[in-house]
C-alpha cells in the first residue's frame, strides 16, 4: 500500500526536496525516471520508494532528474604535506559541498606543530591548525543550498600532535563543521590492554622520526634512543588514551575509529571515512548509499524475507544506477568511483521492528535477528552484484540515516529510539516535533505503561550497545554506525569499558554522547508528555500519601488534608480535602484551580523541582498559603540528589506537621 509522508516528513520535503508543485509520488516518480533504464525498472523502483521501503541518499532525492545530478552522499579527500595541497584540498571540498557532499580527510600527512620547513625556514602550524581553516571555509558554503556543510577529521594516534587534536574541540563550537575521530591502531590497543607499563612514554613516529609527547604543554619532542629523559614527563598510551574517554565524556568528541581493522577488511590504501564514519573511503573515492526500512517488513510479528530479498535486489540496481549517472565534482574522483563502484547498501527502523516482533532491544533474540536479516541483505546484494555484473567493491554500509529515516517514519539506522517524543533542530530543517506513533498508541491504549521491549537508548546497557553493533558488523562489507546515547549521570568509566568493548568485539569504530552534554543538541527529548498522554483515562486505582496540614483560618486553625496520589512512586495528582473547602464558593475554585493546575503540570512531565519552585514563590497568608504547603509537601518526593538539605547538618528535610524539618537535627524552620 502506498505510504504516506507524516506531517513532521512533509515539512522537511517541502523546505528541502520537494521541486516546485511535487509530492511525495510525483518526488518517487521523478527518481524512477531518472534512474531506470526499462519500463519494468521503473515500476520497481517507483514501487520500493513510494511504499517506503527503501531511499536512497539525500542527494539523490534532491538531484535527481536534474541535467547534471551529484548522486554521492560522502567523498573523501587527500591532505598533502604543502601549503599547494592544503590549499588543492580546500577548493575540492568546496566544489563538493557545493554539490550536496560530505567529505572525510585525514589529516595524518601534515607535519606536527613547530616542525622545521625546509624550503622557507618557517615553522609548521601542525594540523588542527589547518583543520581551522578548513572549517572556516566550509562555514561559507552550503551544500547545494540545502545541506550544512559536514567534515570528518580523523589524525593516526601515532601523530605527534595527537593531544592537541584530541583536544581541539574541547570548548563547545570549537571546529564546528567537523566530527573528529582517533585512528587508532592495534598496537596502541594490544598496549593499552596489557594492563602493564603505565608509565611508559607512547612513541610517536613522523616520516621515520621518533617523538615524544611532552605532559606540561602538549608539545611533542623528537628524540633519539635511547634516552635519558624522564618518562613521567611525557604521555603514556594509558595518558592518551585516559583523555580521549575524558573528552568523549565531555562533548561526545573524538570517536574512535580501528584502523587496522578497517584496512584490513576494506583495503590498505583506505584514507580516511566520511562524517559519520560509516564509509572508509580511498583518497577521491565517493560511495552511494541507501537504507531500507525493516519496520515495513515485519507481518504478525515475523519478518517478510521474500519481500525483503526483492527490495535488496531493486536497491542494488538503484544504487548501481546512480553510480552510472551521478555527475562528479573532480574527474579524479569520476575515475576512482566508476573503477571501484562501492555502494552502500544498509538498514533503518531496526529498534521499530524489534517492537513489532515483540523483541527487545538487547534480548539474545534481538542478536539473533540481526545476524539473520543483515547476511540475507549482504549476501543477496553480493549475489545480485555478480548477476548483473555491477562489479561492486563493496555492496553493504550501515549509515545513521538522519534525514531519510524521518522521512520513513521510522528510527535511525540501528540504533534504539532516543524517547518516545522528540524535538529535532538543525539549520536545515524547520524544527519538529517527532512522535513514536507505536508508543502512542500503547501508552493511550495502556493507560500509561509500556511494554518492556519498548526501550529507549539510555535504558540499553553499553554492553548491548556495542554487542548489537558487533552483530551486524559481521556482515557488513564497510562499517556500521552506532552511537551510544548515554544518560547525562553516565561515568567516564563507562566510556572507557565502552570503547575498549567495541575494539574487543570487531566493531570498526564507535562513537559514544553523553544525553545534554553539548549546545544545541540535535534531537533531544520533549519537555512536555508524549501526544495523547494528558488525554490518558486516569487509572481505576492509584497509591496516594496523605498529608494533614494545619491551616490558619481567621481566629481558628483547621486541618486540611492534602493527598498526592501516586504512579509508579512519583506525584500524578493533588487533591485538598477537609473544612477549609467549606469556607465559601471562592475558597473552593482557589483550592480546585490550584490542585487542577499542579496535577496537570505531574501528568504533562514538568520536573517536579520547577513545580516546587513555582508554587514557593506564591506570597500570602493563611488560605493563601496552601501553594506552598503542597510545595513544601512535594519536596518528599524528589530525586535524592534534588533534596533540600538543612542549613544546619545538611541532613534531608522533610515536611512534617505542617513545617519543614530536618531529619538529621532539631533545626525547623518554624522556629
Amino acid at each position: 500500500m502506498p505510504f504516506k509522508p507524516s506531517e513532521q516528513a512533509q515539512a522537511i520535503l517541502e523546505k528541502r526536496y520537494f521541486r516546485p508543485g511535487e509530492n511525495w509520488s510525483s518526488m518517487c516518480k521523478r527518481i524512477a525516471d531518472a534512474l531506470a533504464r526499462t519500463p519494468k525498472e521503473r515500476i520497481n523502483f517507483w514501487d520500493v520508494m513510494h511504499e517506503g521501503l527503501f531511499l536512497p541518499n539525500t542527494p539523490c532525492l534532491i538531484n535527481a532528474g536534474k541535467d547534471s545530478p551529484q548522486m554521492m552522499a560522502c567523498f573523501v579527500l587527500p591532505v598533502g604535506d604543502s601549503i599547494e595541497e592544503i590549499f588543492d584540498s580546500i577548493k575540492h571540498t568546496a566544489l563538493v559541498h557545493k554539490t550536496g557532499g560530505g567529505t572525510g580527510f585525514s589529516f595524518s600527512r601534515l607535519r606536527p606543530e613547530g616542525s622545521i620547513v625546509k624550503q622557507t625556514g618557517g615553522v609548521a602550524s601542525g594540523p588542527v591548525s589547518f583543520m581551522k581553516v578548513f572549517d572556516a571555509a566550509t562555514q561559507q558554503m552550503k551544500q547545494g543550498g540545502v545541506r550544512r556543510g559536514a567534515n570528518m577529521g580523523t589524525l593516526s594516534i601515532d601523530h605527534p600532535d595527537i593531544v592537541k587534536f584530541i583536544k581541539c574541540k574541547d570548548i563547545d563550537g570549537q571546529i564546528s563543521n567537523f566530527n573528529i575521530s582517533v585512528a587508532v591502531t592495534d598496537e596502541f590497543m594490544e598496549e593499552l590492554n596489557s594492563n602493564i607499563n603505565h608509565d611508559v612514554p607512547w612513541i610517536c613516529k613522523f616520516k621515520e622520526k621518533l617523538y615524544l609527547i611532552r605532559h606540561d604543554n602538549d608539545t611533542p619532542v623528537e628524540v633519539k634512543f635511547p634516552s635519558d629523559r624522564k618518562p613521567d614527563e611525557y604521555y603514556s598510551a594509558f595518558d592518551i588514551w585516559d583523555l580521549i574517554c575524558d573528552q568523549a565524556w565531555k562533548n561526545g568528541e573524538p570517536g574512535i575509529l580501528f584502523i587496522d581493522r578497517i584496512r584490513a577488511s576494506n583495503g590498505s590504501e583506505i584514507e580516511a571515512v566520511n562524517p559519520c564514519g560509516e564509509q572508509p573511503l580511498e583518497a577521491y573515492e565517493a560511495c552511494c548509499l541507501g537504507s531500507i526500512d525493516l519496520s515495513k517488513f515485519v507481518v504478525d510479528s515475523s519478518i517478510d524475507f521474500i519481500r525483503l530479498e526483492d527490495t535488496v535486489r531493486t536497491a542494488v540496481d538503484i544504487l548501481n544506477r546512480m553510480v552510472d549517472l551521478s555527475e562528479f565534482p573532480l574527474q579524479e574522483i569520476k575515475d576512482k568511483v566508476q573503477q571501484n563502484r562501492k555502494i552502500g547498501l544498509g538498514v533503518m527502523g531496526w529498534a521499530d521492528a524489534l517492537i513489532k516482533m515483540g523483541i527487545k532491544y538487547g534480548d539474545n533474540d534481538s542478536y539473533d535477528k540481526a545476524l539473520e536479516i543483515m547476511r540475507l541483505i549482504n549476501e543477496t546484494a553480493h549475489e545480485h552484484s555478480e548477476k548483473q555484473d555491477y562489479n561492486n567493491k563493496t555492496c553493504t554500509t550501515i549509515a545513521p540515516t538522519g534525514s531519510i529515516s524521518i522521512l520513513a517514519d521510522c528510527s535511525s539506522g540501528i540504533e534504539p529510539n532516543i524517547e518516545w517524543e522528540t524535538e529535532h533542530k538543525r539549520e536545515d530543517f524547520p524544527d519538529i516535533k517527532v512522535v513514536h506513533k507505536d508508543a502512542a498508541r500503547e501508552l493511550k491504549e495502556q493507560h500509561g505503561t509500556l511494554p518492556d521491549y519498548y526501550v529507549t537508548s539510555t535504558e540499553i546497557s553499553y554492553a548491548d550497545h556495542v554487542a548489537m553493533q558487533a552483530h551486524f558488523q559481521k556482515y557488513t562489507d564497510n562499517a556500521v554506525s552506532k552511537t551510544i546515547i548515554f544518560s547525562k549521570t553516565t561515568t567516564k568509566e563507562e566510556v572507557d569499558q565502552a570503547l575498549k568493548l567495541a575494539w574487543k568485539t570487531g566493531c570498526k569504530g564507535l562513537t559514544v554522547y553523553r544525553y545534554g552534554s553539548r549546545k544545541g543538541q540535535v534531537i533531544s527529548k520533549v519537555q512536555e508528555a508524549p501526544e495523547g498522554l494528558l488525554e490518558l483515562e486516569r487509572p481505576y486505582c492509584i497509591d496516594a500519601k496523605v498529608f494533614k496540614v494545619p491551616m490558619e483560618m481567621g481566629d481558628k486553625v483547621e486541618n486540611a488534608y492534602i493527598i498526592i496520589g501516586l504512579v509508579d512512586d512519583k506525584p500524578y495528582e493533588v487533591f485538598v480535602h477537609g473544612n477549609i473547602r467549606e469556607v465559601d464558593k471562592v475558597t473552593a475554585n482557589y483550592i480546585d484551580t490550584t490542585t487542577r493546575l499542579v496535577s496537570l503540570a505531574m501528568k504533562g512531565g514538568v520536573p517536579l523541582k520547577y513545580t516546587i519552585s513555582q508554587l514557593s514563590k506564591v506570597p500570602g497568608t493563611m488560605l493563601y498559603s496552601l501553594p506552598v504547603k503542597i510545595a513544601n509537601i512535594l519536596k518528599n518526593f524528589l530525586e535524592p540528589e534534588e533534596m533540600p538539605q538543612c542549613p544546619k547538618c545538611k541532613s534531608k528535610l522533610v515536611f512534617l506537621e505542617g513545617c519543614t524539618k530536618c531529619s538529621g537535627c532539631d533545626w525547623s524552620e518554624c522556629g
